[in-house]
């Protein structure tokens, strides 16, 4: 899935063309999947607006009109913006390259005048999402949903340790979270991650205060680094665990190992693969985050996000099936070697946990019905030799 990266470039790309012209023709192609609440009909009604801006925060990507409806867009799994006659961006995993137009995939073509250039939006998996809002788009949903952008808005590390304090859950699962860090995803977090020296299955509120300041610098390192080359990967630091976490599964010697040698093994944390490096990456806090509770005073501010998070999962409502689900593995690594098991905070455990404690009593149910038969034999016996 494109990350923050990307669809930096993405939008950065249309920025560069097209702010302060206006669109003078519209060409859309229905998809009632793609185009979310709104269709295709509404979308050309864009025709004779004025791009006069274009934003950002975290996955999501927009364009500001002289006058609403604004554009939302969220790429997907394998969406992509392109101009006519010139490169398509390019992911890890596909490319929009070739010369057939509009390309294949079009959702939408937009043609801008006074240059006469053309841009299609495209998708070939339908995981992409279209919308129209009113207002500012920063202040609607789903922008208005999204945790803190890393290179828009990143927290001090005061506040972003206070966020932590409370967390009880991988501190890999936390970072996915868009309503935490928006504009994470799955190579993102991994990156972050072995650069901060942080096992993945970590629980976030047991991170020690040095692994926090660490997580903090890198995950603003990471994602500067990253927009500065406009997400061409070729152009990240030859030492990233980037470029050797695309080999699981291959017969090349160099995947599966970084270039000091040091071996790259495949977790899952949370339902997610996870590439991690032992030999720096040393798990621990799975079960400690209670004892850092009551070890360490609860900042006000992790008290009160503590809260908030709370009465968030209170009030959840029914998931939006139009809404794209930011944690799903774009595939690229396959099958795992290894399965962290999952701490009993994480879906699925409850239900194992409390199969494991009914088995528990029926066994101990019947230890107590065979001792007790053996019990009465007994006294059985003696009574017969009394008698």
């Amino acid at each position: 899935m494109p990350e923050l990266p990307e669809v930096e470039r993405a939008r950065k790309l249309i920025h560069d063309a097209f702010v302060g012209q206006t669109i003078c023709a519209v060409t859309t192609f229905a998809d009632d999947i793609v185009f979310s609440e709104c269709t295709n009909v509404d979308f050309e009604g864009l025709d004779g607006r004025t791009l006069v801006d274009t934003g950002r925060r975290g996955k999501i990507f927009y364009l500001l009109l002289d006058k609403g409806p604004h554009p939302v867009l969220h790429l997907g799994m394998t969406g992509s913006v392109r101009i006519k006659g010139e490169a398509g961006l390019e992911y890890k995993d596909f490319s929009t390259a070739g010369d057939e137009w509009p390309p294949k995939y079009a959702k939408f073509v937009l043609t801008f005048a006074p240059s006469g250039r053309e841009l299609a939006f495209t998708d070939s998996r339908r995981l992409a999402r279209i919308r129209l809002v009113d207002g500012d788009p920063l202040m609607q949903r789903p922008i208005n949903e999204l945790g803190f952008d890393p290179s828009v808005n990143m927290p001090d590390l005061d506040a972003f340790a206070a966020s932590l304090i409370t967390r009880k859950c991988p501190i890999k699962a936390l970072l996915l979270d868009q309503k935490f860090s928006a504009g994470v995803g799955n190579w993102v977090a991994d990156e972050v991650l072995y650069q901060a020296k942080i096992h993945p299955g970590t629980y976030a509120a047991a991170l020690t205060d040095e692994e926090v300041a660490a997580l903090h610098r890198e995950l603003h390192n990471v994602i500067a680094t990253a927009v500065a080359v406009n997400a061409e990967s070729a152009k990240f630091p030859k030492g990233w665990l980037f470029h050797q976490r695309w080999g699981k599964g291959r017969t090349a010697t160099r995947a599966g190992t970084m270039p000091d040698g040091s071996a790259i093994v495949f977790v899952t944390v949370g339902g997610r693969t996870s590439a991690v490096v032992p030999s720096c990456q040393i798990l621990h806090g799975v079960k400690g985050a209670d004892a850092k509770w009551k070890n360490k005073e609860i900042p006000p501010a992790a008290k009160k996000e503590a809260a908030a998070s709370r009465k968030r999962k209170a009030g959840k409502v029914k998931k939006d099936p139009n809404d794209v689900d930011d944690d799903e593995d774009d595939g690229s690594d396959g099958d795992t070697k290894e399965e962290l098991v999952p701490p009993k905070d994480e879906p699925g455990c409850k239900k194992r946990v409390k199969r494991e404690t009914v088995k528990a009593e029926v066994e101990s149910v019947k230890a107590e019905e065979e001792l007790a038969s053996t019990t009465m034999r007994r006294s059985a016996r003696v009574r017969a030799r009394g008698a």
